[in-house]
């Protein structure tokens, strides 16, 4: 599932960037259009789709466009995947 990049994280160039600082099951915040969101864990290294960096989410079709994601930390392992309004 490709979105709209909503600005609310700083736009990962290439997927080298994203894969240097954040190793598969990173725990993510996911920003939706409409200020919705939700929390997941990155079930692959980043890949180039086009000019766009994308990578799988743990229990979510598609591929998901980087620059939607925020790393968060790692506070006791609490994933949530309910949306959220942000």
């Amino acid at each position: 599932m490709l979105t709209q990049h909503t600005g609310n994280a700083p736009p990962f160039q290439c997927p080298d960037e994203w894969n240097a600082r954040h190793a598969i099951g990173t725990r993510v915040r996911v920003a939706l259009q409409g200020g919705k969101s939700f929390e997941a864990r990155t079930a692959s290294r980043a890949w180039s789709y086009g000019c766009f960096a994308v990578l799988a989410l743990e229990d979510r079709e598609g591929c998901w466009l980087v620059s939607n994601l925020r790393a968060l930390a790692d506070e006791g392992d609490t994933t949530r995947d309910e949306v959220s309004e942000g």
